[in-house]
């Protein structure tokens, strides 16, 4: 495979747009959890943390938060998906 097709544009990364439309479906919460998962990938490894969920936190609790917050900011439409879906379980979970 060519190093050209492995780059990533930033017209492949998903808006908020993206992550509303999704909103509802599988895509939304593989990208959720995705997120999830990342970043606690990124916090062992001496990241920030941006938000704590706590334990008893199911999925369904975490794409609730994270679309209800993309619904609430349309003015956002062109932000990245990863900031809105971060703020949003930040406002819901801070961390302590």
């Amino acid at each position: 495979m060519s190093v050209a097709a492995c780059q990533l544009t930033s017209a492949s990364w998903w808006t908020r747009n993206d992550l509303d439309k999704a909103c509802g479906n599988k895509a939304a919460i593989v990208y959720a959890f995705g997120l999830v998962d990342g970043m606690e990938i990124g916090s062992q490894g001496g990241a920030p943390r941006y938000f704590c969920l706590p334990p008893d936190v199911v999925g369904k609790q975490i794409l609730d938060v994270v679309c209800q917050y993309v619904e609430r900011h349309p003015e956002e439409r062109q932000s990245p998906a990863s900031y809105m879906a971060t703020a949003a379980l930040r406002e819901a979970w801070p961390c302590k």
